[in-house]
């Protein structure tokens, strides 16, 4: 049987779209853009939407008809965001920051706009990257240039990423500090658990195994909190599906939306869950433990806390599925069943298997083999 990298969830992530007038844009940015690169001939030819990933902000590609102009990408920030109080601008001063510093490939940013009568929403803008992106729909396990590709440049493709992913994590932590909330004294990763509390109170799951579930896990993760709590980078999405790739090498790290300083540890657990099983289907897409291995002989670095980060990232998961699901029930692409408090949630289900629960319904959720947990 062909098993999925996504198996247990039932449905395709997502993509943003938009109810914009296109044209309209193209003529907006035409303006917006020419008054920052001072060109006259800058005219933005077509507006064009991401098809393979995008769940939480909109973005549009801009492609332009100037000679030596790039095209560029505009994200936008959301009235309804899937991560409340993660702030558009947020993004931008990473990617700022990260272009400033030369060793991590980034998008050239261009600016960030805070007046929403221009596009309707604040936004930020960065040159267009050429190259591909492992797609999220499909899974870059069952179609697309990953998939296609021989073990042999799977490998190199997966190599760079880890190695980029240890770039990242190499840059000094005082670059960052615009990430920490008005609390000093509290730890990086201590306030991301306090936004993650947060999100949970205002989701109000109601009476449910997965109710129940989620609160032992918290209990769980505030009893073995790893001591001392790092303040130190965490890209918050890492996997190969927000790196843009040429030739198998990476060229750019995208998406910000949830960056925080809860550790570099919480990177390597989210990328291990994101993709659990996607170095089964495909040979060359290293295992999490070579993962691990490969960071940590990077960066210097040991990963101690690995399986607490673990349960971490499936009660996150957990988190951001069940508010998916309603969104995409509220606009009628799932059924309503799937909004209910006790909906099969494959991330709940596997934050019971990381700590030795037994899930009430049968399931094909699997644990990621990891050493030494």
């Amino acid at each position: 049987m062909t098993r999925s990298a996504n198996e247990g969830r039932g449905y395709e992530s997502p993509i943003v779209q938009t109810a914009r007038n296109l044209e309209k844009v193209a003529a907006t940015m035409t303006d917006w853009l020419s008054s920052r690169y001072d060109e006259r001939n800058l005219r933005v030819a077509s507006v064009e939407l991401p098809t393979t990933s995008g769940v939480a902000n909109e973005t549009l590609l801009l492609r332009t008809t100037s000679a030596g102009s790039p095209s560029f990408v505009v994200r936008l920030a959301t009235d309804r965001p899937l991560f409340a109080n993660r702030h558009i601008y947020t993004q931008y001063f990473m990617c700022q920051t990260l272009a400033a510093e030369q060793t991590v490939p980034v998008p050239t940013p261009v600016a960030y706009e805070d007046d929403p009568e221009i596009l309707g929403a604040p936004f930020y803008v960065t040159e267009f990257v050429e190259g591909v992106v492992p797609s999220d729909r499909p899974h870059f396990s069952e179609a697309g240039f990953v998939h296609d590709a021989s073990p042999s440049d799977r490998r190199r493709l997966w190599e760079n990423a880890v190695d980029a992913l240890a770039m990242l994590h190499r840059v000094r932590g005082g670059r960052f500090d615009f990430l920490a909330g008005p609390d000093r004294d509290v730890s990086g990763l201590e306030a991301e658990m306090a936004y993650w509390r947060g999100y949970a109170d205002a989701l109000e799951v109601g009476p449910s195994w997965n109710h129940d579930m989620l609160e032992h896990g918290w209990t769980w993760l505030t009893a073995n909190l790893p001591e001392p709590a790092p303040t130190a980078l965490s890209w918050g999405d890492a996997r190969i599906g927000n790196m843009i790739f040429r030739d198998f090498d990476v060229v750019a790290l995208l998406d910000w939306d949830t960056v925080s300083l809860a550790g570099p540890e919480a990177d390597l657990a989210w990328w291990i869950q994101m993709d659990r099983h996607s170095w089964e289907l495909l040979p060359g897409l290293g295992t999490p433990d070579e993962l691990v291995d490969r960071w940590e002989a990077s960066t210097g670095q040991m990963a101690v806390n690995l399986h607490w980060y673990l349960v971490f990232t499936a009660l996150r998961l957990g988190l951001t599925r069940m508010k998916l699901r309603r969104m995409m029930v509220a606009d009628g692409v799932l059924p309503p069943p799937q909004a209910l408090p006790g909906a099969i949630n494959e991330s709940i289900q596997l934050l019971a298997l990381w700590l030795d629960v037994t899930p009430p319904e049968a399931s094909e959720v699997r644990k990621p083999r990891v050493r030494d947990l």
